[in-house]
């Protein structure tokens, strides 16, 4: 689920980081992971519940909360991975957009994603492009 949902080609195969920021052991309650997940604050487009359900949320929050925290640790209020603070990592393209997926998902130039996506329907946050 973790893979299918989309969350590895942002957050990493393991959770502990990538282009997004680790999720692993960040001592999120689920209500608090839950509201990330349907309204981010970040550039992390909206999951809506049609592509992911609250009981498969739960699946995702319970098996990312069971992974080691990734080596350097997050700083503090960030999520962030120690080696990846200031890289820009939560500014590039993430492969939630349904034009972005595959292989390139994630890499380039920012599209994928929120704002920095050139597609209106990502602009807007819509997944269903």
């Amino acid at each position: 689920l973790y893979v299918s949902a989309g969350c590895a080609g942002c957050h990493g195969p393991t959770a502990s980081g990538a282009i997004g920021p680790t999720l692993a052991a960040t001592g999120l309650t689920f209500e608090a992971f839950l509201e990330q997940l349907r309204s981010p604050r970040a550039m992390m487009p909206p999951v809506a519940p049609s592509l992911v359900s609250d009981a498969q949320a739960r699946s995702l929050f319970d098996y990312v909360t069971g992974l080691d925290q990734p080596e350097g640790g997050p700083i503090a209020g960030t999520g962030c991975p120690g080696d990846q603070h200031g890289r820009g990592h939560h500014r590039a393209g993430a492969g939630h957009c349904p034009h972005h997926q595959g292989a390139a998902a994630g890499q380039g130039q920012g599209r994928g994603r929120g704002g920095a996506c050139r597609h209106g329907a990502c602009r807007q946050g819509q997944a269903n492009g």
